[in-house]
């Protein structure tokens, strides 16, 4: 131990692993994680446990040189659960407690610090401190450590020898596979918050939880072993399917899953939208554009006729020979009865490749594309007739602000629709490169209903679909004529 501290080393000790189950009787058995942290600052536990627990605290504590509870600088509880609190008593020689987001001295004395800014941690030094990170609970709070992690009968063979980041979370991620899901909706329950909106709830669960992610290598959930995050190599994939860029993994992306495995899920999407000639349509996250062609073939034939044997008016427009002097400029053509296809993207570079590859229909005005999110779409109000996207809602930073975003620019009757597939899903996932998304299919088309979405359709079985592929689909209400 006094190497550890003489090298400003933090060293991480599980010191009781808990459980969370279901027993026959009807009740619910649950005992938290304990962890124990030593290093530059002294020594910390986090989440000593229910009141039952002190015996068996104090003989763990013991067993891993602590020989006694006065020893004990700082204790810290994530959220105000009985499993966590019930063992403050025995450390009444500690010179600081943190329960969620009291801070307290000896002598009633608190220190304020506001937790709901995770910009600025609560620090006790540049390796160890404690960030807000509401989720099942408002004042529930996560210990940040750069150190290494004590062996444990648990863990296994790959805990790193090396110092490393570690987030030790409570409830925000209840075992080692709820980490490993990164994301992914489950059943918890989500209460409201003070204004009674559940999804306001789960939309900062998630926020939580993509923080922790970003940052933290390792992770100690509320019950059971310790998870390994993603590796390196796996985060920049990850990254890349969020923002892709000019990047390797952005380039792999977007050959084998922007173009290939994305192709057919686009081209059902377009199906299902059941456009036809003139309409106005929207495709968010567009990525290369191979939707927005799909959508092109259905909205706008004439130009994509006109365009396929006319190679002067592919590079310079429709009106080429007026933009070249030698016609006149028409106030109207044929191409006007086509429709529109906007496409939208949060990535810079994603919004110049789909410009170059459809530079031809950008020119014919058939084709507009946005730089911009889906929290605030650059359009009209009702001024779609159909919108889709695909692989797209998993990074949406909230649900319910993008899918109101959709609803004000559709026209009362218009059609939303996504595509996606399970397994692809899953293999992205197991792969650690969602990590920052949140593929929740189920609280997506909750959510469509909650905005104000009527007739959502979830389509699993079609047997018009690319093999695997699903489909979710909904549409505004019409207007209600008075009577």
């Amino acid at each position: 131990l006094e190497k550890l501290m003489s090298l400003d080393t933090y060293e991480v000790t599980l010191l009781r692993e808990g459980f969370e189950e279901n027993g026959e009787d009807g009740y619910i058995r649950r005992q938290c994680n304990t962890v124990l942290v030593r290093g530059p600052c002294g020594t910390m536990v986090i989440n000593p446990g229910s009141p039952w627990d002190g015996p068996a605290l104090i003989e763990a504590l013991k067993k891993h040189g602590v020989a006694d509870p006065s020893l004990v600088k700082y204790v810290i509880c994530t959220d105000g659960r009985a499993t966590h609190v019930g063992c403050l008593s025995l450390f009444t020689k500690a010179e600081m407690v943190i329960v969620g987001h009291d801070i307290q001295k000896p002598g009633n004395v608190f220190i304020q610090h506001d937790f709901m800014d995770d910009s600025v941690p609560f620090e006790f030094d540049e390796n160890l401190s404690v960030i807000g990170t509401p989720g099942l609970m408002d004042q529930q709070v996560t210990v940040f450590v750069k150190g290494i992690i004590t062996p444990h009968d648990s863990f296994g063979d790959e805990v790193p020898k090396t110092p490393v980041s570690i987030a030790i979370t409570g409830s925000i991620f209840a075992d080692e596979e709820d980490a490993a899901r990164t994301g992914v909706f489950h059943g918890s329950y989500f209460p409201s918050d003070f204004r009674g909106d559940a999804n306001s709830g789960l939309s900062i669960w998630r926020q939580s939880r993509d923080r922790l992610l970003e940052r933290s290598e390792w992770i100690f959930p509320a019950f059971g072993p310790l998870s390994a995050m993603p590796n390196v190599i796996s985060a920049a994939f990850a990254r890349a399917l969020k923002s892709p860029n000019m990047n390797l993994p952005s380039a792999f992306l977007k050959i084998f899953v922007f173009r290939l495995f994305n192709r057919p899920l686009n081209r059902y999407a377009v199906e299902k939208c059941d456009l036809k000639p003139g309409h106005c349509v929207l495709d968010v996250g567009c990525g290369l554009g191979v939707g927005i062609y799909y959508a092109l073939k259905r909205v706008a034939p004439l130009t994509i006729s006109y365009l396929r044997f006319n190679l002067p008016g592919r590079i310079f427009g429709p009106q080429w020979l007026a933009r070249l002097g030698l016609a006149p400029l028409k106030v109207s053509t044929p191409l006007d009865k086509d429709g529109i296809v906007h496409g939208l993207d949060t990535s810079m570079e994603m919004v110049r490749l789909s410009k170059a590859r459809l530079s031809s229909f950008v020119k014919a005005e058939r084709v507009v594309l946005h730089h911009g999110s889906a929290q605030s779409i650059p359009l009209q109000n009702a001024s779609v007739d159909a919108c889709f996207h695909v692989d797209s809602f998993y990074f949406w930073p909230s649900l319910e602000e993008a899918l109101e975003e959709v609803l004000r620019v559709l026209r009362p009757g218009g059609v939303v629709v996504t595509t996606f597939n399970p397994r692809h899903l899953n293999r992205l996932m197991r792969w650690g490169w969602m990590r920052y998304a949140r593929p929740d299919v189920l609280a997506y088309a909750m959510t469509l209903e909650s905005v104000g979405f009527c007739d959502v359709e979830w389509i699993k079985d079609d047997p018009q679909a690319p093999t695997g592929v699903q489909c979710i689909r909904a549409h505004k209400p019409p207007l209600k004529l008075l009577s």
